[in-house]
């Protein structure tokens, strides 16, 4: 599949192509196809079992923190709830 992947990113690949739309979006496509089949579930970080649906990346002194919740164990200031 990675094969397949660099093969039609060559070709589609926009500096190649310079100012043809089409073929941006088609390599916009591409990568947005190989990297949905090439990155694992996340799991939620609270609980560990349930997908996550939302995460949150964070730039704190130079390093990139993720973080993965689902519905259930999602901070109030993220989903809006107030109690």
């Amino acid at each position: 599949m990675k094969g397949r992947f660099r093969e039609l990113a060559r070709r589609h690949h926009p500096d190649k192509h310079a100012g043809d739309d089409k073929r941006q979006r088609l390599f916009g496509r591409i990568c947005e196809a190989y990297r949905a089949l090439t990155q694992p579930i996340a799991l939620c970080g609270v609980c560990g079992r349930e997908p996550a649906t939302v995460h949150e990346t964070t730039i704190r002194e130079n390093r990139i923190t993720e973080q993965h919740w689902c519905k259930r164990c999602m901070p109030d200031r993220i989903s809006g709830r107030r109690f």
